[in-house]
């Protein structure tokens, strides 16, 4: 199973919970086949996995924000499929006593110890589903066996756990793209969101990079192949201009890479401040990006020739204000909010308060128009107010009657 980029699945997940329907859509796309065929593993029915698939992600989209450390996020997701088949499937093997201690781990620990502990899976197909190396799973299998162990007996039964069972599991199903296509739409409609902008040809493959799509036949691409293996011109290597673009849609700066040689393109990658870039391909030879941070961003062009150019960048245009506060009134059992952002402007749909008690509150209406307006609290209050890149106003209010 291709292991995957780290960093930009976390990115992709702190944009998920900044609302970003793109990068939803394309953390489906990266993650929904681990998801199905962990779910055949427990199940092994298709049609039950494929359901399950849709519930898992419709949390991912609506309480990913409750996860505070997204490292966690693969284990967060497959604890979900875990719960959605104990929840559904019938004739799964269940050991309640072990099962309420492993759960009340913490997470990685807990999900570590269910595949290779209760449910048998080898390291390798654990640390496949985890998107983690063998030596990651037997230092949580190690730490949550340590956990486990209160007393000699349960001493004894953690060693056990993670030793496996003889159960066999086949990770021969797929679940295809048609599918796949089929249940992110059926998420978005269902939770009335709206639907990703970029196509899901982009998003098929969720690497960074887009490899560039040849018109010319295979029989030509082959003979090119012997040519370069034969002339020098191995070592030619890539030209390409980089140019600012007026903004996008989401109001973030688009930069066109526009590559200026015969010899086709390997990859072409973007980074800023260590952080990877999706890089979207726009046409022939051509390619945009979109960074969401100020900073030095870095541009690298490969050939198949394996010769290949970087180029750096400096990103300034990006709106890194948040939204600001013009006034706020209180009335007799409401009060209201207006403010005010010079760059991308307010997301209004997206103002929500968090109590003290960590009860949510969302307002009575939002609008640029009336302001916000908001019941008046009972408790103390933390209120969120972004824009529509995700820089946020961080308003206090006390209660004081």
């Amino acid at each position: 199973m291709e292991r995957l980029d780290q960093t930009y699945i976390y990115e992709l997940g702190d944009r998920v919970r900044k609302g970003d329907s793109n990068a939803f859509a394309e953390l489906f796309m990266a993650l929904c086949e681990r998801v199905y065929l962990y779910l055949m593993a427990l199940t092994g029915d298709e049609e039950l996995s494929r359901k399950g698939v849709e519930a898992v992600f419709t949390e991912v989209l609506t309480e990913l924000w409750n996860l505070k450390d997204i490292g966690l996020i693969m284990p967060w997701i497959l604890r979900r499929a875990f719960r959605f088949a104990e929840d559904n499937a019938t004739g799964l093997d269940r050991n309640e006593d072990m099962l309420s201690r492993i759960l009340s781990l913490p997470l990685a620990e807990s999900q570590v110890l269910l595949m290779a502990g209760l449910q048998g899976m080898t390291l390798k197909e654990t640390g496949d589903l985890l998107n983690i190396s063998k030596g990651t799973v037997r230092r949580f299998l190690r730490l949550g066996n340590k956990h486990l162990s209160r007393n000699t007996e349960e001493a004894e039964q953690a060693v056990k756990v993670g030793k496996g069972s003889k159960q066999t599991y086949s990770w021969n199903h797929k679940m295809g793209g048609t599918v796949s296509a089929k249940i992110l739409r059926s998420i978005f409609d269902d939770n009335s969101v709206d639907p990703n902008t970029v196509p899901l040809e982009s998003l098929k493959s969720y690497t960074v990079y887009r490899k560039e799509r040849f018109s010319l036949q295979r029989g030509i691409i082959t003979a090119l192949l012997v040519i370069f293996l034969l002339m020098p011109v191995m070592f030619i290597i890539p030209h390409f201009d980089v140019s600012y673009e007026e903004k996008g849609e989401r109001g973030l700066p688009v930069y066109t890479i526009e590559l200026r040689t015969l010899i086709p393109t390997a990859s072409v990658t973007a980074t800023l401040l260590k952080h990877s870039l999706p890089v979207y391909e726009a046409g022939v030879r051509e390619f945009n990006v979109e960074p969401i941070r100020n900073g030095k961003m870095t541009i690298k062009v490969e050939l198949l020739n394996r010769q290949m150019k970087v180029a750096e960048v400096e990103v300034t245009d990006v709106d890194s204000k948040g939204p600001e506060l013009i006034s706020n009134e209180i009335l007799t059992d409401r009060f209201v909010i207006k403010v005010s952002d010079s760059g991308i402007g307010v997301d209004y749909k997206e103002v929500y308060a968090k109590g003290k008690s960590g009860t949510v509150y969302y307002p009575i209406s939002s609008s640029e128009e009336d302001g916000i307006i908001f019941a008046y609290p009972k408790e103390e209050w933390d209120i969120y107010i972004p824009d529509h890149i995700g820089n946020t106003l961080h308003l206090s209010l006390k209660f004081n009657g």
